[in-house]
């Protein structure tokens, strides 16, 4: 299937990306497998070293592991839209 991903960073001068592809599920659903140390990271990453106990309670819901393969890629700074778009 064909997916397309928004960012949004509104600090640091209001970065902006846009990336349109496709996507491969690589797993799933499972309560196992790679997407758990990803998950961890993330968890981790966003949540500090609090993540894992944000995590663990949730590890017997089914996830998905999703690759996205860019196509497209477009990135600017700034609260307006991406020039191609005005």
């Amino acid at each position: 299937p064909r997916v397309a991903v928004s960012i949004a960073d509104d600090s640091a001068g209001n970065r902006r990306v846009q990336i349109e592809g496709r996507a491969e599920i690589v797993e799933g659903p499972t309560t196992e497998g790679q997407w758990v140390p990803i998950g961890h990271r993330m968890a981790s990453n966003y949540l500090g070293e609090d993540g894992p106990k944000y995590l663990i309670p949730t590890l017997n819901r089914p996830r998905y592991l999703i690759r996205i393969r860019p196509e497209k890629l477009r990135s600017w700074q700034g609260g307006e839209w991406h020039p191609r778009y005005r």
